[in-house]
Parts: structure tokens; C-alpha cells; sequence
């Protein structure tokens, strides 16, 4: 397939409050498409804990946006004047890029700002992770639903919906993995990672180390990982050696994939990187941070995959209730919900829409 360098370019923000998911997906999405010759260009803000050096760093150019006064992102879309603003400083950024594609993966945006871009590209595609709001796009991607009835009413009927974990989109790493399920459970101590994605601006981190209690060692070893966007490091770091001066500290690991490999169970959100911990077959213990992590946290729980916890005072019973049938269990399940291919199959969709539009 020749593509001839087409452009494809990705408008997704991270900072403190945003967190690194949107931009991590899109990375994943875009390190696949460049295989195909896609020319993959980010479009981001320049907010606090943005990730664009390191989206530069991943070998992709990435064109700062200046964000609007006293513009907060937030779900359901900005105002139609904010998202009209920041159309319009995309496609000034833009205007030297002939573009084929344009994925947006933000909160802020939906069908205004996607009606003004409409006309400067052949195609949009919009990743989602909550059926609630109306898009204008040619493809639109939610690995939290399976049901095409959820986006009747929401994107034009010819609108190509690519929806299920089997079109979670996934980095490299996490891809042809299922040896994982050799993990041994039969020990006399487990693994626990502990991981609250790459911000935490919450600081549920600390919260779950108050919440565990302080036999857990006997039972499991523990592995602490924050995010370099994690802001209360040295805290953290002082209240482990006091309570638990075994337990390991990790900041901004290269390969989370490894280390949850060499985990046995995992405590964490229920965003983006419960896709990650089912397609590496860890069993989750998991919590629900924001609304759009429930569709997630449902239907991960309801394939045995993870639990769910509501409060973190029942944390210390679900541990000490976990043994080794329950967590092989709880492995089979995950890597039966994401085989770690959504990736290719929403690149291949791209590919058959460059085909017939190019």
C-alpha cells in the first residue's frame, strides 16, 4: 500500500487533570498507521503535564496549539464558541498539511468542532469512551460498548462504528502476549503492582496505601509505579518506608507491559489501562475514578476479568480472599476479552477508507 506520505493528524491533549490516556491511544494508533507510510502529526496544547516532548521523542511531530483563556477541558464538549476557537487555530497549525485523516480523541470536542474541520479533510475519525454525545465523523471508535444502537442518534447513519474490546487501542507491547498465562499461581507470595495511571491528580495512590493493611507483605510483595506527571513523589516515597519498607517505588517505567507481566494481581482505575492489565491476563482489583471508567469497570467485571471495588475500606478483605483458583480464573478471563489486536483492526479500517477515498 502506498500512501504516498499521507497526513494524518491527531488532535488529543494530556496534562495534570487530563491524564495520558487519550494521547497513549493515539500513539498506539499512530505507531501502526506509520508502518503503513502514514504521515502522523499530533496536535496539542501546551497545558500542565502535557506529554509532547515525548510524543516527539516517539519519532512524531507534534505542533503546539496555544489554548484559549480560562479554557478548561471537560466532558460533553466545550462551548461552541471555545471549540470554534480552537477549530480554527487546528486548521491555521494545519493549513501547510495535506490532510487525509483527522483523529480526535478529547472530551472538549464533538459535532461543532467536527463540522468546521469537516471540509478541510477526506475523513474524521473520533475516539470515545462514553455513548452521550452527538459526532460528526466517518469512524468512531469505543472499546467501552458493543451495542450499535448506543450511536443510533449520535453519528450519521453511515458512520462506521468500531465498538468492543476488540478494538481497544494498544501499544506494541501489550500485543502477543498471551504467554502470560504460564504465570504461575501456586507461591507462597504474589505480586501486587499498584498503579493509578500516569497523573493521579487525586492522589488515589496514597489513598490505597492507607487502605492496605499492614499484614498485606505476608501475602503479597508490593510494586508502587506513578507516572513522571505524579506530583506527591517524595511523600509517597516517605510514607512507603514507614509503613512498608519493602515495597518497591517505580516513576515513569519505559515498559509497563513487563511489569505487568511479572505481576500476579493489580490495583488500578478503570480507564484506558484496564485494556492494558487484560490483554497481559493480570487480574485487577479496580476503581472507579471517573463516569466514563464505569462502562469499563462493568463490563470487566461481569466477564470475571477484575473486581470492583466500591470503597476502599473493603480492600483489605478482597485481598485476603484471593487465592490461587480465583486469580488463574480471573487471568483466563481478561485475556478472553482483549486479545491485544484492536490496534491492527481499526488500522485496517483506516486503510480500506484511504483505499476508496485517495
Amino acid at each position: 500500500m502506498k500512501t504516498s506520505k499521507a497526513v494524518v493528524a491527531f488532535r488529543t491533549d494530556a496534562s495534570t487533570t487530563i491524564g495520558t490516556g487519550h494521547v497513549m491511544r493515539c500513539l498506539a494508533l499512530a505507531e501502526s498507521l506509520t508502518e503503513l507510510g502514514f504521515r502522523c502529526v499530533f496536535i496539542s496544547a501546551a497545558l500542565p503535564g502535557n506529554l509532547n516532548s515525548f510524543i516527539r521523542k516517539s519519532g512524531f511531530e507534534c505542533i503546539e496549539i496555544n489554548i484559549i483563556e480560562n479554557w478548561t477541558p471537560k466532558r460533553g464538549g466545550s462551548s461552541a464558541e471555545s471549540q470554534e476557537k480552537d477549530a480554527n487555530c487546528f486548521l491555521e497549525k494545519c493549513k501547510h498539511l495535506n490532510i487525509f485523516l483527522i483523529i480526535v480523541d478529547h472530551y472538549s470536542f464533538d459535532k461543532p468542532w467536527e463540522n468546521m474541520v469537516f471540509s478541510y479533510t477526506k475523513c474524521i475519525l473520533v475516539i470515545e469512551d462514553m455513548p452521550s454525545i452527538a459526532h460528526s465523523c466517518h469512524i468512531i471508535v469505543d472499546s467501552t460498548v458493543e451495542e450499535n444502537l448506543l450511536y443510533q442518534d449520535l453519528v450519521p447513519e453511515s458512520t462506521i462504528k468500531l465498538l468492543g474490546p476488540k478494538f481497544a487501542l494498544l501499544r506494541k507491547e501489550f500485543q502477543g502476549r498471551q504467554d502470560v498465562l504460564k504465570r504461575q499461581y501456586k507461591k507462597d507470595k504474589y505480586k501486587l503492582l499498584i498503579n493509578m495511571g500516569g497523573t493521579d491528580p487525586d492522589n488515589i495512590t496514597f489513598e490505597i496505601l492507607k487502605a492496605l493493611p499492614i499484614n498485606v507483605e505476608k501475602k503479597f510483595s508490593l510494586t508502587f509505579i506513578v507516572g513522571k506527571g505524579f506530583q506527591q513523589f517524595t511523600s509517597l516515597k516517605n510514607s512507603l518506608e514507614i509503613k512498608f519498607p519493602n515495597a518497591s517505588l517505580k516513576c515513569g517505567v519505559k515498559n509497563m507491559s513487563k511489569e505487568m507481566a511479572h505481576s500476579d494481581l493489580a490495583i488500578g482505575a478503570a480507564g484506558t489501562t484496564a485494556w492494558e492489565r487484560c490483554a497481559m491476563g493480570l487480574p485487577t482489583i479496580q476503581l472507579i475514578l471517573a463516569e466514563n471508567q464505569r462502562l469499563v469497570a462493568e463490563k470487566t467485571t461481569k466477564n470475571g476479568a477484575a473486581l470492583t471495588l466500591r470503597n476502599l475500606t473493603e480492600l483489605g478483605d478482597l485481598l485476603s480472599n484471593l487465592n490461587e483458583e480465583k486469580l488463574m480464573k480471573m487471568a483466563q478471563s481478561a485475556v478472553r476479552l482483549v486479545d491485544a489486536r484492536g490496534t491492527e483492526r481499526v488500522r485496517e479500517e483506516i486503510r480500506k477508507l484511504y483505499n476508496a477515498n485517495c
